[in-house]
């Protein structure tokens, strides 16, 4: 199977090279750092025959001896269908990529694997050098993130710096629709331009945690009044990256409101036991100037809501 002689029982790396036929191999990686590095490592040539390995590689896959890459990672008597070792052999670019293979318990597992050439003196790509990290765990606790995102029951979205929605959860789209690349302020309001006075924008300013009270659009196209808290998710060299945006939606208990035309100051105590059926008062609007009168069980139209509610208050029976 494999183009060079190699021996059943190999003591250590530098015999492993040795084998290998290339003294060249040997001076361009050290086996004390070899060994010691915390991931897995391995040496490729262009017919994929793994040449060397360290303890840690062997651990994880098993046997590479006599071997090629693909039957070591994959259990697969053939090359990868998209081969990145190929393409790196090719162009001598390195390449980083998610791959799905089989553990030396032969138990599916999830790593990630960089490629990198190694030149010879004539500057010839024949090996490359392979280090894979087990990200096993990790899609473990990524599949409970998932699940936790999609069932949290408020409406829940990731937006990047340019604001538009890189993720919302499954309550985000039955509430305002599919996002498909759209800029918050597209989805959320139906607007062609980014909020005035926008708390995403503050938080990645500043990276704390902010929250407003807006009105949007639901996505079959009547008033939305939520309450939205914005915090940073991810951070880069250039502050914060993402921010992720939780949306409480109280529309429905807006249609219990009462919207007064008059300063709080001048609303007399009497007037407030009629408003509803049952003599409640569920949220108590304070406006700054007249705008809107409503009927007991209307809500105002979005432009008037958000011009002249400031804050609410809970009234007791």
């Amino acid at each position: 199977m494999a183009s060079k002689s190699f021996q059943p029982e190999v003591p250590n790396l530098q015999a492993d090279m040795r084998l290998a036929g290339d003294a060249e191999l040997e001076r361009l990686l050290g086996s004390a750092l070899f060994q010691q590095v915390p991931f897995n490592l391995a040496v490729i040539d262009r017919d994929f025959h793994v040449l060397a390995a360290n303890n840690n590689f062997e651990e994880y896959f098993g046997n590479w001896r006599n071997h090629c890459c693909y039957e070591v990672h994959k259990r697969s008597a053939h090359p990868c269908a998209h081969c990145q070792a190929k393409a790196t052999f090719e162009d001598g670019r390195v390449r980083v990529s998610d791959e799905t293979g089989v553990d030396r318990h032969g138990r599916t597992c999830h790593y990630v694997v960089h490629l990198a050439p190694l030149r010879g003196a004539s500057g010839r790509i024949d090996y490359l050098i392979e280090m894979t990290t087990d990200l096993t765990e990790t899609r473990s606790w990524q599949r409970e993130f998932d699940v936790l995102f999609e069932r949290v029951p408020c409406a829940a979205f990731v937006i990047d710096r340019e604001f538009r929605v890189v993720r919302g959860n499954e309550k985000f789209r039955q509430t305002f629709g599919e996002p498909q690349g759209k800029c918050c302020f597209e989805v959320c309001k139906r607007r062609k331009v980014a909020c005035r006075k926008c708390i995403a924008t503050q938080t990645f300013a500043d990276g704390g945690e902010h929250t407003s009270h807006e009105v949007g659009t639901h996505r079959d196209g009547s008033p939305a009044y939520y309450v939205v808290n914005s915090s940073p998710l991810s951070r880069g060299q250039e502050g914060v990256v993402h921010v992720i945006q939780m949306i409480t939606d109280w529309s429905e208990s807006c249609a219990g409101c009462t919207i007064f035309t008059r300063p709080w100051s001048a609303i007399r105590p009497r007037e407030l036991l009629p408003l509803t059926p049952k003599g409640t008062l569920k949220f108590l609007m304070r406006q700054r100037e007249p705008c809107w009168t409503g009927a007991p069980g209307n809500c105002p139209p979005p432009h008037a809501f958000a011009r002249c509610c400031r804050s609410s208050s809970m009234v007791p029976k």
